[in-house]
Formats: C-alpha cells, sequence, structure tokens
C-alpha cells in the first residue's frame, strides 16, 4: 500500500520497502525495519528511527553503473549535436544530403577529464 494511504496505526506492519519516503513512525509501532531501494535515505528520519530500535537499509552503490552509462551517453548527445540533428530532422529541416549544415564533431581522439 503507498505510504501516502496510510492513516491510522498499523500495527501488523513490522517491515517497509520504500522508494525515500519519510516513514510515518506513529502509524507503525511495530516496525522493526525500512529498506530503502536506493541510494540515499536523506527523508527517511534516520535517527528517529534507530530512537526506536528500528534498522534502517539501503542500497549503495546499486547506481553507479547506470549514473557512469548515462554521463556518457550524455557527453555523446551534448558533443554530436543529437537534440539539435533530432530537432532538424523532425522538422522536416532534412533534405537528405549529409551535407547541409554543420556536422557535429567527432570524439575520436579527445581526452575526456572528469572532476569530483
Amino acid at each position: 500500500m503507498p505510504l501516502a494511504e496510510l492513516h491510522e496505526p498499523r500495527e501488523d506492519v513490522q517491515g517497509l520497502i520504500l522508494a525515500n519516503e519519510p516513514v510515518p513512525l506513529d502509524l507503525l509501532p511495530s516496525l522493526r525495519v525500512v529498506a530503502n531501494f536506493g541510494v540515499g535515505y536523506d527523508r527517511v528520519d534516520v535517527a528517529a528511527c534507530a530512537a526506536r530500535g528500528v534498522v534502517v537499509t539501503n542500497t549503495p552503490g546499486v547506481l553507479d553503473e547506470a549514473t557512469a552509462d548515462l554521463a556518457f551517453a550524455l557527453i555523446l548527445a551534448v558533443r554530436r549535436q543529437v537534440v539539435k540533428g533530432d530537432r532538424f530532422v523532425r522538422t522536416g529541416r532534412w533534405s537528405g544530403s549529409w551535407s547541409e549544415g554543420g556536422l557535429a564533431e567527432e570524439l575520436t581522439g579527445s581526452t575526456l577529464g572528469i572532476l569530483g
């Protein structure tokens, strides 16, 4: 059940699986574990859970590869002007000649620096 639909205490709930949502501790007196499926848990009041003996878990590192993949996809999209080219074709401005308009620069031979 979505937590937003929880309006009265539930004695039968001992565990929650959620996606970084506030936990209504006052409505879940038997709660023993909160399992957050995601990297962060900033919307879960960890101190309040700990004070009640409720264990809070999450899945650190689960999005590392996906984030790196998306970063490379965005770098390619910007460098190769994918969005601009898509708009150009969809609006019917492309007449079929590869030499029309500006050609996007290739990444071959480029150096990428990542800070952070």
